[in-house]
């Protein structure tokens, strides 16, 4: 399983929880094994990284129907929530939640504070897929970071 971090090379080793964004939300536990090797597929949908592909090795058991995540590093304290997994990140008492959502070519990934889509928007990454999808995100979920 590969994954982008945008503008940093993790050593081998490094601890990553990932959030399962199918629903419902799971958690499982990861390590960094080093940099992807190249293929078509990775090339393509990463091809404006500053840095290649990592390359991730879960820990038994990889997490089922598993199509894209948002990475912790380091690892976190996780709780499950109804569908949704939770994590206190930055430590000031309000849980995040994350979310997806389908754009006309791609997927939006983000992080929020308090409920999904309606707490303030922490995080955002798009992840351009090249295929033609219904979207649904609504402008909260795709606008450009400030």
């Amino acid at each position: 399983m590969c994954f982008d971090v945008p503008s940093l090379a993790l050593p081998v080793g490094t601890r990553v929880t990932v959030v399962s964004l199918s629903s419902p939300q799971t958690v499982a536990e990861a390590t960094v094994a080093g940099l992807c090797p190249s293929s078509s597929l990775t090339d393509t949908l990463l091809d404006a990284r500053p840095v290649p592909g990592q390359e991730i090795r879960w820990k038994e058991p990889a997490p089922e129907h598993f199509m894209w995540g948002i990475g912790i590093l380091g690892g976190a304290k996780t709780s499950v929530r109804g569908d949704l997994v939770t994590v206190d990140l930055d430590g000031d008492g309000t849980a995040e939640t994350f979310a997806d959502c389908p754009s006309a070519e791609g997927a939006h990934l983000t992080v929020w504070s308090g409920e999904p889509r309606k707490g303030p928007r922490r995080w955002h990454a798009y992840l351009y897929l090249g295929m033609d999808l219904e979207a649904s995100c609504t402008a909260a979920e795709t606008r450009a970071d400030k």
